[in-house]
């Protein structure tokens, strides 16, 4: 996961913790929590069977 973190461009992503890296463009809010923690809420993005 560090290797693939020191690829991408941190204008764009987000390390969220040890395991989830996060498009910026899909983050719709980020707030504290306690303890340091951040809640983040992801954009929903449905997507529709074309049959």
């Amino acid at each position: 996961m560090y290797d693939l973190e020191k690829q991408l461009n941190p204008k764009h992503f987000f390390r969220a913790n040890h395991q989830y890296i996060v498009n910026i463009d899909s983050i719709l809010f980020l707030e504290n929590y306690f303890r340091g923690k951040l809640i983040l809420r992801l954009k929903t993005i449905l997507m529709r069977n074309s049959q």
